[in-house]
């Protein structure tokens, strides 16, 4: 059976084998007192082992390979970085292995301890050709596990997106309105535009909301004007007052511009083409120009469709999703789901956010208590999970179901989840 080395490093790390009787090739007893750190990064595989050869006990490192003759493939006999190894654990093909020093390393043939089942499930689970490779397992794993997954999926998904915060402040001297802008307008973009949405913050001077507050129709062009819809030479009354105004604004502060090109209309709903969704962000911006602080202040997740209420578009967007396209007349209220999508995907996570930087974990509880307070998203991700026994109960658990989804069973990670390991320990 086929099967690559991060098995081993599986097997070794959650002792998936007969560990009361472990000998060396040389046939001296092996007990392993601490399997060590997993090391994902350069040098031993495993760090700070403890392990009992003998009668003595060593602390040091594990290297993991397949075969015996990896440990020369990969030139670690000439590698001082190897002379902590303490043991040398493979799968097959024995050979003697020395470190850069001279000395011979202790072997373990790993094959001789482990129980079929883990090979089968493994095998199973990798080579399976369902939605997700525990399709058929899934059901029937113990729900105490699955909830402590969801948690984990949950926290790790927020870290992730924290992650991309910091990159926001790196680039922008730790300005956390224009991080909390940046994440705000990916946001706006959902999936499809999202990345359009981040060039075009990337490309709005935030100081400039605040200098056009009292002025609605320069906010709009600056808006519009970036994101390159300006540019057509006819147009209606709304739109070429915007253009003008913009083309004023930009002979001042020689704007660098986005091409309308950029942006995806096709198969969406109007209320998401990113015309509407630009003047959703203008009057937003007109309102709060410096909303971050708002945000963090604000205490229950309930409390934002008041939030949104006061938030007027222009009358212009109510027979308009696009421009110069009349429409028949519909609401510009702010849809609950829409609201909703911002606390989920950008709200929650800024606060989560400001709580890791500031080291503040009233924020931290705060964002997750937000997150459990929303009912789930539905998609086509929650829905599969939902028939294979995994339901999400709130928006916490959603954004479980899609991190888990996108980070480990779309890239069949199985070796990194809780639920994998519970199915490789079947029956051994």
């Amino acid at each position: 059976m086929l099967f690559k080395e991060e098995l081993l490093h599986f097997i070794w790390q959650f002792r998936l084998y007969q560990s009361l009787d472990l000998f060396s090739a040389d046939g001296e007893k092996i007990r392993v007192v601490g399997v060590g750190q997993h090391n994902k990064n350069a040098g031993p595989d495993f760090l700070y082992s403890k392990i009992q050869i003998g009668l003595a006990e060593w602390v040091g490192h594990v290297e993991i390979h397949l075969t015996g003759q990896d440990w020369y493939q990969h030139q670690h006999d000439s590698d001082p970085a190897y002379n902590n190894v303490i043991l040398h654990v493979i799968w097959e093909n024995l050979i003697p292995c020395r470190r850069a020093d001279g000395t011979e390393i202790p072997t373990l043939i790993l094959s001789h301890y482990v129980d079929a089942n883990v090979l089968v499930n493994y095998s199973e689970l990798i080579s399976s050709k369902r939605w997700i490779p525990c399709a058929k397992q899934l059901p029937e794993v113990d729900g105490l596990l699955k909830l402590n997954l969801l948690q984990r999926m949950s926290i790790e998904r927020l870290e992730l997106k924290f992650d991309a915060v910091q990159k926001y402040l790196a680039s922008h001297q730790s300005d956390w309105e224009k991080a909390a802008f940046m994440l705000l307008c990916r946001s706006f973009g959902m999936k499809v535009n999202a990345e359009a949405f981040l060039k075009l913050a990337e490309l709005i001077d935030i100081k400039l909301f605040q200098k056009f507050r009292a002025d609605k129709v320069k906010i709009e062009a600056l808006c519009f004007g970036q994101a390159g819809f300006l540019e057509e030479d006819e147009g209606d009354d709304y739109y070429l007052s915007l253009q003008l105004t913009y083309r004023h604004l930009k002979a001042v502060y020689h704007f660098n511009q986005m091409n309308a090109e950029e942006w995806k209309f096709l198969r969406m709903r109007p209320y998401n083409f990113p015309t509407y969704r630009i003047a959703q962000l203008c009057c937003f911006y007109a309102e709060f120009p410096s909303f971050f602080s708002k945000i963090i202040e604000m205490d229950a997740a309930t409390n934002f469709t008041a939030f949104f209420k006061p938030f007027t578009m222009h009358v212009y967007w109510e027979n308009h999703f696009r421009f110069s396209k009349t429409t028949n007349r519909h609401s510009t209220n702010w849809s609950p789901a829409f609201i909703e999508h911002l606390v989920i995907n950008c709200f929650s996570v800024l606060v989560f956010s400001y709580g890791k930087y500031s080291d503040n974990p009233m924020f931290i509880e705060k964002a997750i208590r937000w997150l459990s307070d929303l009912k789930p998203e539905k998609n086509s991700i929650t829905e599969k999970f939902k028939e294979l026994g995994l339901q999400a109960k709130n928006a916490s658990d959603s954004q479980a179901l899609l991190h888990l989804y996108a980070r480990y069973c779309e890239k069949k990670n199985c070796l990194d989840c809780s639920i994998g390991l519970s199915i490789l320990k079947r029956k051994i």
